[in-house]
């Protein structure tokens, strides 16, 4: 970081609970982070935030990775991750980032990724657009992949709620790929998406 050097220290804390309750599907790690700079020989702590948002399941936040969304500037995603037994896990990629003095969660898209059901199924990835007219907070773009098989509805256990996106074609087709892609631009104190999504179909049966 222009000759700088940091380091972050990432941690996940729940209330103590001598009978494990704390660790319920739907109960979150609280995610803490602590920025250290190196003076000379000696790494000092330069910004504490014991509780930033909470994420995950079972009280288990999960891991952050670090994303550069500027020069200079970097941030941290979390897929959380969580869905009742025997039903949908549905993803969401959360951006965390140091904005107006504290560590805060800047983006948040849905629909990121589906698991644990057998008609549909997708994941994405996320990409920071390399653009020179925008120094810090550039827009990302978010690539979904899928497929579609109305047959396999009757092995599934539960009703999947399928994106806008995908709600008319899986009416009226038995199978099909499908790409969405989005981007999300930052306005103001959070990212939202511009544009309408890009959606192209493959396989269709």
């Amino acid at each position: 970081s222009k000759g700088n050097q940091f380091k972050i220290l990432a941690f996940n804390h729940s209330v103590h609970d001598e009978d494990g309750l704390q660790t319920g599907r739907f109960s979150g790690g609280l995610l803490g982070l602590a920025k250290f700079a190196k003076n000379n020989n000696v790494w000092e702590m330069r910004s504490f935030q014991p509780a930033v948002a909470a994420f995950g399941a079972f009280a288990q936040s999960p891991t952050p990775k670090l994303v550069e969304i500027g020069e200079d500037q970097f941030a941290f995603t979390l897929l959380h991750v969580n869905g009742g037994a025997g039903g949908p896990f549905e993803g969401y990629l959360y951006l965390v980032a140091g904005f107006e003095g504290k560590y805060q969660p800047i983006l948040e898209v849905s629909n990121y990724q589906l698991t644990n059901v057998e008609s549909i199924s997708w994941s994405s990835t996320y990409t920071v657009v390399n653009e020179t007219t925008k120094k810090h907070f550039r827009d990302i773009i978010i690539k979904t992949k899928g497929y579609f098989n109305k047959a396999a509805q009757a092995n599934d256990e539960f009703e999947v709620t399928l994106p806008d996106e995908l709600a008319s074609m899986a009416k009226t087709k038995k199978s099909f790929n499908f790409e969405i892609e989005k981007r999300f631009s930052f306005k103001g104190k959070f990212y939202k998406m511009i544009d309408k999504p890009v959606v192209k179909f493959s396989n269709v049966k």
